[in-house]
């Protein structure tokens, strides 16, 4: 009797053990609040879906913004105007990204900008709070830090625009035309179960501030995860040959050109996979670009990374493409390929996640960071400090007080990196306050004419106005005049970069000064002025992620 006794008490305890094991395993898949899964669109690929119920105003997600400065001037002229995967997935550069350079840059967002799907009438997410993204770029000091310019200062939150429930997919607004009926599913919602069976969690990981000294940021799990599990699929899109990536030193002869000389790499590539035998590149889309490197051969100690990729086995279409020739792969032009993060072992809520970048990474990294100590020691002690000031050191620094006018700058200019810009949009009803704009007494007789004479009211600037997904145009701006409250302006506002719409307002406009009085506040920004960002460091760290000789196709290495 005790011996079945015993037996039984046995049989209950494995039997608890597997029941806790499994449930384990299915509350993990039903506590993901984002997934990745296919679109309830009708040929709409993969989408992103709630899952869990949402209130407006929520931050789901950061996504990570990454620029490609003067991406077409430096491709057309050497690479030809072959059309490429990741221009699908290009936002049109708007906010700061526009200061960065003086041509188009290429911005790339990952996460929510590259992985949801496009409905205008349902769109119920947004990139950011109201016009402007995060940026961070206190973290590092250009000449003795080895981080400064390799990763994106970018970074902005999705925030929530409706209340959302469970299995409802996310959609955003591409600035393309709303979808018909055909095109689209009746309520756009999925169960949780068939999520969970046919999609793969978002959120196991999130973005935080590294662990690793110069790495900027990292992936830290938001949950227990157990070996083997999928901590984050990496949808991918590949691009042909690096040398898209290439930059050329520029030259002006009535506009802009490059010369024949190379001048390095967008930081883009420091957030892409490639192997040293083959031409094509493949960049991470979704929050797994922010995972760091780890080895032991960079430790010292068998400390090592805790998670590895592999090709994505629920991804059929990688399945299918990684058996395919490299030219067939080089003529598709939607993205067909997927890594999954994979655990090593059991990661605990709150670890940071590593891989492997290969042992040609480590070797240029290390070199990378000789030479910067090297450049360093030959630098006098007071040239050191002769540094630009951080654009958001100085913005926090301004706080609290009023823009300069065009006349106090001459005296007391900005410093030499930074510019102001303004936001502003469209409205035809401000024109009809034109020649009712009464300018200061204390200004020059030419800006007072040119105020009375172009000025138009800024009235219709509210605040209030700007709301999670309001398309704004920033464009370069200077102060003429200031209010006595402090707290609006007299500006001019110079030709730049816009949506559409402004683009032909002020096309119809482009002989009448933009002057605009009682401008908010709120409405006026520092900038960089172009190229004088950390992106822009000649000595800025370059590197792809080495593609591991096990996974990577033999097709597809078509170098010698």
């Amino acid at each position: 009797m005790a011996r079945n006794a015993s037996n039984i008490m046995l049989i209950i305890l494995f039997l608890l053990w597997i029941r806790c094991t499994f449930s384990s395993e299915e509350e993990q898949k039903h506590e993901c609040g984002l997934w990745f899964a296919p679109s309830t669109i009708p040929n709409g690929g993969m989408g992103m879906f709630a899952g869990r119920n949402y209130k407006e105003g929520t931050n789901v997600q950061t996504a990570t913004w990454l620029v490609n400065t003067d991406y077409n001037l430096h491709n057309d002229a050497k690479s030809g105007d072959e059309e490429q995967v990741m221009e699908h997935y290009n936002w049109t550069p708007n906010g700061p990204f526009v200061f960065e350079s003086l041509t188009d840059s290429f911005v790339i967002c990952t996460d929510v900008g590259s992985l949801a799907n496009n409905d205008a009438d349902r769109q119920n997410i947004s990139q950011n709070t109201r016009f402007r993204p995060d940026y961070h770029d206190m973290m590092f000091d250009q000449h003795v830090d080895p981080g400064a310019g390799a990763i994106s200062y970018y970074s902005s939150p999705t925030i929530i625009m409706k209340d959302i429930v469970a299995g409802q997919e996310l959609f955003l607004d591409y600035g393309y035309e709303a979808l018909d009926d055909e095109n689209r599913a009746r309520d756009g919602i999925q169960s949780l179960e068939w999520l969970a069976a046919n999609g793969q969690c978002l959120d196991n990981i999130e973005k935080k501030r590294s662990t690793i000294y110069q790495a900027g940021f990292g992936a830290f799990s938001t949950r227990d995860l157990n070996k083997g599990s999928i901590i984050a699929p990496a949808p991918l899109f590949h691009i042909n040959d690096i040398s898209y990536f290439n930059k050329y030193e520029m030259e002006w002869d009535e506009d802009w050109f490059v010369s024949e000389k190379y001048a390095g790499k967008q930081l883009m590539i420091n957030y892409c996979f490639s192997h040293p035998r083959s031409s094509l590149v493949l960049c991470m889309m979704s929050q797994a670009a922010m995972i760091n490197h780890m080895s032991s051969r960079n430790t010292g100690s068998e400390d090592g990374p805790n998670a590895y990729y592999t090709w994505s086995t629920w991804d059929d279409q990688t399945q299918i493409w990684i058996r395919k020739p490299l030219e067939d792969l080089k003529k598709q032009k939607n993205r067909v390929l997927s890594l999954d993060i994979v655990a090593l072992r059991d990661i605990e809520e709150g670890e940071e996640i590593f891989i492997d970048y290969g042992d040609e990474w480590d070797h240029a990294w290390n070199r990378h960071v000789m030479d910067l100590k090297n450049s360093v020691s030959t630098l006098s002690p007071s040239s050191i400090y002769e540094v630009p000031i951080p654009l958001t050191s100085y913005t926090r620094m301004h706080q609290g007080r009023p823009f300069k006018t065009e006349r106090e700058s001459r005296s007391d200019p900005y410093p030499p990196n930074i510019s102001t810009s303004c936001y502003l949009w469209f409205n035809e009803t401000a024109e009809t306050s034109r020649g009712s704009i009464v300018p200061s007494q204390n200004l020059d007789l030419a800006t007072k004419e040119m105020i009375s004479s172009f000025g138009i009211s800024g009235d219709y600037l509210k605040p209030e106005a700007i709301l999670p997904g309001f398309d704004t145009a920033e464009r370069p701006c200077k102060v003429l005049d200031r209010n006595d409250d402090n707290m609006s302006y007299t500006v001019r506002i110079y030709e730049g970069k816009l949506v559409d719409e402004e683009e032909e307002w002020f096309e119809r406009r482009r002989s009448i000064p933009t002057i605009i009085a009682n401008f908010p506040e709120l409405f006026i920004n520092f900038v960089h002025r172009p190229y004088t960002s950390h992106l822009h460091l000649a000595s800025a760290f370059r590197h792809t992620i080495e593609f591991n000789d096990d996974a990577f196709p033999e097709q597809w290495m078509d170098k010698i």
